[in-house]
């Protein structure tokens, strides 16, 4: 296992993520006991409510949040694992790494703020929007095409 050291940037994108999982997590404790028995629990593509479910499902949305925000966070202990498409050297190491954490620190930043979108529209019971699966797919994918092109231009 190896630590990477993160620059200020880094660690501001950190403390955003972070603050807005504990934002997540607060807004549905403060308002679990007062949503009803049934609450939406699946949206269509146009951003409709297409399912409803018990109440208790909105843990299975903060289990989602912070069990995916884990998991992005471990693989950047383990840089011997990545799949990166350059040789890397000495020389690039460093641009490469930083390249990669702000990748995966950006990705995680994008999943917590979509996921604690879909919670205030599922405790609020009101249509996420037709633009909402477009902007998640098109964030999350083009900041990963975005950092793969970077990678793959060094030499």
């Amino acid at each position: 296992m190896f630590r990477l050291p993160y620059n200020k940037f880094q660690k501001t994108m950190e403390i955003i993520t972070l603050v807005l999982i504990l934002c997540q997590i607060a807004y549905c404790v403060v308002l679990y006991p007062q949503l009803p028995s049934k609450i939406p629990t699946h949206f269509n593509f146009a951003g409709e409510v297409d399912s409803w479910g018990g109440k208790g499902s909105i843990i299975i949305l903060l289990a989602t949040t912070i069990g995916l925000y884990i998991l992005l966070t471990v693989t950047l202990f383990f840089p011997k694992l990545w799949n990166i498409p350059t040789k890397i050297t000495d020389q690039n190491r460093g641009i490469v790494f930083k390249y990669v954490i702000n990748m995966v620190l950006w990705d995680k930043l994008l999943i917590v703020a979509c996921f604690f979108y879909i919670t205030y529209c599922t405790i609020s019971s009101v249509a996420m929007g037709w633009w909402f699966t477009p902007f998640f797919l098109i964030s999350v994918l083009g900041v990963t095409f975005y950092y793969t092109i970077k990678l793959f231009l060094i030499r």
